[in-house]
């Protein structure tokens, strides 16, 4: 049994959308993330045989003008990975600043912790003119989730790169995120997807901290088929337009 989670991003063409939901709704039928900790816990039971599961990580605006019209229309779930700050005060993340100031080093940026990314960004825009939103508001959210369609997990609160971080500031990252958003959902935060999510990303010290804050199955960019080997590092794959 192959359980497949897939993994989006920021979404701006919704015929290549719509058309990828149509090609994979041939093939499998659409679950949440509730029914994937089933079967990587319990197997398949009554669940059908081929599941996909649709996720979205970061939150971008994208996801509410794009994509939530469409799986609003098949009648389609997907969860959303979300910095709970960042949907409450607005501004960017740093690599979507970058995006504007310097595209072509996102990449060799993630070696450095958020105080020296910052450090850098701040160099390169002093007036924070690249600091402008570009994820939901409170008011998509709670329309995304009011809508039935879409589960929230936790994405910590700035996007860093974990393993850069001191343990104080890792052990903030998840513990505020999950917390600030278990009270905007009125209900504990059960999942949660590490920023950026390669191997050399997170380890057991962040695993740690995700048990006691009361995750049960957190998600990783590693490629491959989702199991139960490991429910803190589940796998994913990565689809953009073109792939």
């Amino acid at each position: 049994m192959k359980n497949i989670v897939l993994t989006f991003h920021n979404v701006t063409d919704p015929i290549w959308f719509e058309k990828t939901l149509h090609v994979l709704g041939r093939w499998f039928v659409f679950g949440t993330l509730d029914q994937l900790y089933q079967r990587l816990i319990h197997g398949r039971g009554s669940l059908p045989r081929r599941m996909c599961f649709i996720t979205f990580d970061d939150g971008e605006r994208s996801v509410y003008e794009v994509v939530y019209p469409i799986i609003k229309r098949l009648n389609i779930p997907i969860a959303m990975f979300v910095s709970p700050l960042n949907i409450c005060e607005g501004g960017a993340f740093w690599f979507q600043r970058m995006r504007r100031l310097a595209p072509n080093a996102i990449e060799s940026m993630k070696i450095f912790s958020l105080e020296e990314i910052f450090t850098h960004i701040n160099q390169l825009d002093p007036t924070g003119a690249s600091n402008t939103n570009m994820n939901i508001n409170r008011d998509m959210f709670d329309e995304l989730y009011a809508s039935g369609l879409v589960t929230f997990g936790a994405h910590t609160q700035h996007h860093p790169i974990l393993a850069n971080e001191t343990d104080e500031v890792t052990t903030l990252e998840i513990r505020e995120s999950v917390g600030q958003l278990a009270d905007m959902l009125a209900q504990p935060v059960r999942y949660f997807a590490y920023p950026n999510g390669s191997a050399k990303d997170f380890s057991q010290r962040e695993i740690a901290a995700l048990k006691q804050s009361g995750v049960l199955m957190a998600l990783s960019t590693i490629h491959g088929y989702a199991s139960a080997d490991d429910l803190y590092r589940v796998k994913r794959i990565g689809v953009t337009r073109g792939n």
